[in-house]
């Protein structure tokens, strides 16, 4: 019976868990390598500003990600009471209709606490590497 009262007390404890900004910031990228992310998944992750400034984008729009993510690692995290940062590294096979890629990408997430929840309120590009698979043509004149 004890057994059962602390798995039952272990499991609404978990239940109501707020999700810490590291923990956030890795669900979002696992999502975001999901082919079927709809705007009403980015919408749990992201700040209203930063949900519009990425879904008005007509670029953002147009591309569609053909990549399988390898591996994500966060590098670093520096959080306040109301405010956080976290870098983290992805790594992802690009599959183009002629080419194949494999890409790391250093990024860095700003979040901020709404309501006693934290959501993503700006990513930015730190560092980009490109590995491609096959040899790159180049014709000489």
């Amino acid at each position: 019976m004890r057994y059962l009262f602390l798995m039952v007390l272990l499991f609404l404890s978990s239940c109501n868990q707020q999700k810490d900004p590291k923990h956030l910031v890795k669900e979002f990228v696992t999502a975001s390598f999901d082919h079927n992310l709809g705007n009403e998944v980015l919408k749990k992750y992201l700040t209203e500003d930063f949900f519009n400034k990425i879904t008005q984008s007509e670029e953002l729009n147009k591309q569609k990600i053909n990549a399988d993510l390898v591996s994500y690692s966060m590098v670093q995290s520096s959080c306040e009471e109301a405010k956080c940062s976290v870098m983290y590294v992805i790594i992802f096979d690009q599959k183009d209709a002629d080419k194949k890629s494999r890409v790391e990408v250093k990024k860095q997430a700003q979040l901020v606490k709404v309501e006693d929840q934290w959501l993503i309120s700006d990513v930015q590009n730190l560092k980009t590497f490109i590995e491609v698979k096959e040899p790159i043509g180049i014709q000489s004149n």
